[in-house]
C-alpha cells in the first residue's frame, strides 16, 4: 500500500506520529500550569530548568523531523507537504 502512494504521501504517513507528538508538547508547553510557572517573574530555579527542557527537547524533535523531511523531500519541503486539492 505503501508503494503506490507519492514520496509526499509516504513521507506524511511516516512522520504523522512526531508531529502529534510535537503539537502536544507545544501545547503543553503553551498552557500546561506547571510549565507556565517557569514563565513567572520570580519562578523558582526547577521551574525554570524544567520549562528550559521542555523547550530543548521541542527543539530536537523539530530539528530531527525537518532533517527527515529534507532529507526525504528536499530543500523545498515545506511546498512538498503542503495540501493540493
Amino acid at each position: 500500500m505503501m508503494d503506490a502512494l507519492e514520496p509526499e504521501d509516504r513521507v506524511k504517513l511516516a512522520t504523522w506520529y512526531h508531529v502529534t507528538n510535537l503539537l502536544a508538547d507545544y501545547n503543553l508547553l503553551a498552557f500546561d500550569p506547571m510549565y507556565q510557572r517557569g514563565l513567572k517573574l520570580f519562578a523558582s530555579a526547577r521551574d525554570k530548568e524544567l520549562r528550559e527542557n521542555k523547550l530543548k527537547a521541542l527543539s530536537i524533535s523539530r530539528h530531527r523531523l525537518v532533517a527527515k523531511w529534507e532529507k526525504e523531500l528536499g530543500p523545498n519541503w515545506r511546498d512538498a507537504l503542503m495540501q493540493r486539492d
